[in-house]
């Protein structure tokens, strides 16, 4: 029998507001409530064995407690969790099939690029239909858009080098062709850092998948334990920004 693969573009946990905490501590208190009703049936069975004078049941009886208190926990965690990640799947991915609203062009002008790096632009590294599904619900989610189609393109990594030669192709963050938004098509033109700051944990908007920031690739932005953010190409670039 195949093992069935983990959805890596699932929900695992939501923050972005007080409704969303509450949700969470309630869950969480569900389950704290299933484990500790479980060994509450687990240490109890002492109670009862004085009363009884079948030495069968005597016997039997803190097996049953025990399993009792295993059913519990596993049936009490294993309901309230998939209930939370069915209401947080629902909570996000109100849209079914939303990579058919997201138009994707191939790009004519690389010259167009200085322009997503100095207004910012978000990058999608994947472009099959469950990354995009999750990417237009993640921009209806943050307000970036309010619906209707959507247009991003398609960048080749030819067409990226060629932009910026300075970036080593095997060192790069980019291994594909990969898909672009500029903010100055949603709803937070001119916007660079809140929208950015949508993208980051612990935000709780963070939730997306393959998802970056285009300065940060083209910078070579990356975290060096000890040391901090580091940028690749920062003397390679006139004019460098952080974001």
């Amino acid at each position: 029998m195949k093992k069935k693969e983990a959805d890596i573009y699932a929900i695992t946990h939501l923050s972005r507001n007080a409704k969303d905490r509450a949700i969470y501590a309630v869950y969480f208190a569900f389950l704290c409530t299933s484990l500790l009703l479980g060994l509450v049936l687990m240490v109890i069975w002492p109670a009862f064995i004085s009363s009884i004078d079948s030495t069968l049941i005597r016997f039997v009886l803190p097996f049953l407690f025990i399993a009792a208190g295993i059913l519990v926990w596993i049936v009490g965690v294993y309901a309230t969790t998939k209930m939370y990640n069915r209401h947080l799947q629902k909570a996000v991915y109100k849209i079914p099939n939303a990579h058919e609203r997201i138009d994707i062009l191939p790009l004519d002008s690389i010259s167009v690029m200085d322009s997503w790096y100095k207004e910012g632009a978000i990058v999608v590294r994947k472009k099959e239909d469950r990354a995009l599904d999750l990417f237009y619900n993640w921009l209806m989610d943050t307000k970036l858009i309010s619906g209707g189609r959507v247009t991003i393109y398609e960048i080749s990594l030819e067409q990226f080098h060629q932009k910026y030669p300075f970036i080593n192709r095997h060192k790069g963050f980019l291994k594909e062709n990969f898909l672009v938004l500029p903010i100055k098509d949603t709803s937070m033109p001119g916007k660079k850092k809140e929208v950015s700051d949508l993208m980051t944990y612990p935000n709780g908007y963070s939730y997306i998948r393959y998802v970056g920031w285009f300065a940060d690739f083209v910078n070579g932005r990356h975290y060096v334990p000890d040391y901090g953010i580091c940028y690749d190409y920062k003397d390679e670039i006139e004019d460098f920004m952080e974001t």
